[in-house]
């Protein structure tokens, strides 16, 4: 993969990099992570390719690319009426490291998206996601819990945040 030229990205290719990145991801993370934002993210031309590599870098826990591309995503296709699930698929991933103020911020982004102006249910949908997030993080501060994906935290605890 290194110094290979890539006339065309393809699936087959998005795979030969994650098979690489799994070889390589700690050894060599700078080289990595160059070839990712140089070399191979401006060949994923459209909403398609950058959606499929982000499914395809999260599913393999690389969650950083996945970030990356749903943000390349978000700058290319802000317009494109799938844009808000892109933005859910952002804060997911946020919400699974417990990035929660991360989360917060891609679904405030989402209010600048075309689709989401002019559809209520997605404004609706979105000020429901902030308020959610925004309650779990004040009920995880200052607990051993804070920062923790909602995943990990016990069904107890979050049996308490619910009622």
């Amino acid at each position: 993969i290194e110094g290979k030229q890539y006339d065309v990205i393809n699936l087959s290719n998005i795979y030969e990099y994650l098979n690489y990145s799994n070889d390589v991801r700690f050894k060599h993370a700078r080289k990595y992570h160059k070839f990712v934002t140089q070399d191979l993210m401006p060949h994923l031309k459209t909403l398609d390719d950058l959606l499929d590599f982000a499914f395809l870098a999260n599913s393999r826990q690389d969650s950083k690319q996945a970030i990356t591309a749903y943000k390349a995503a978000l700058l290319r296709y802000a317009d494109d009426s799938y844009a808000p699930f892109v933005v859910i698929e952002l804060a997911n991933i946020y919400k699974s490291q417990g990035a929660y103020k991360d989360a917060l911020q891609a679904y405030e982004s989402a209010f600048k998206l075309k689709a989401v102006a002019s559809n209520s249910s997605f404004k609706d949908q979105f000020a429901d996601s902030i308020l959610y997030v925004s309650i779990l993080q004040e009920f995880t501060a200052g607990t051993e819990y804070a920062g923790k994906p909602q995943d990990t935290i016990p069904k107890d605890i979050m049996l308490q945040f619910w009622t």
